[in-house]
């Protein structure tokens, strides 16, 4: 059975998205008081990029004036669920989508197979290695058709 037609899944998606569009939709409800029932939607489900990016922006409207590193905490945690544009529109941290970094490993593997010469070849390794990536741990299966930057970071987590 393929992932999307689950119903069990489709039924989970569909809760999650309802409750958080009428979150939104609530004007009676301070920032401080919808981040939080956000974080308990993302408790349940955190892959789908609109509850996360908005969670993201509520937390930077929320901590703008205190010198506390949860932002930057948080913005770190949920980076790998929002698209390369709405993050480096929205935050101070420059993000470089997983797309981008798939396609200069695969440039690098490239280049490591063409070098002759030892060093070269430990020097690309290095690269490699420096790509320090945190996991990440989803609640429900990632698919391409719901979150398609999330999808390539697990593939590039796998890499």
């Amino acid at each position: 059975m393929a992932l999307k037609d689950n119903i069990e899944f489709i039924q989970l998606k569909t809760k999650v998205d309802n409750s958080f569009i009428d979150l939104m939709k609530n004007d009676k409800l301070d920032s401080n008081t919808k981040k939080d029932e956000i974080l308990k939607l993302l408790q349940i489900d955190n892959t789908n990029e609109d509850i996360v990016f908005e969670y993201l922006k509520l937390q930077k409207e929320i901590l703008s004036n205190s010198y506390d590193d949860l932002l930057r905490k948080s913005l770190l945690q949920y980076e790998c669920c929002v698209s390369e544009q709405n993050f480096n529109s929205a935050f101070q941290i420059k993000k470089i989508s997983y797309k981008k970094r798939i396609m200069k490993l695969i440039s690098l593997i490239k280049e490591y197979k063409d070098k002759t010469i030892l060093n070269e070849k430990i020097e690309l390794i290095e690269k490699f290695k420096s790509e320090k990536v945190e996991a990440f741990r989803n609640l429900v299966p990632i698919n391409y058709n719901i979150n398609l930057e999330l999808y390539f970071y697990s593939l590039y987590y796998n890499f």
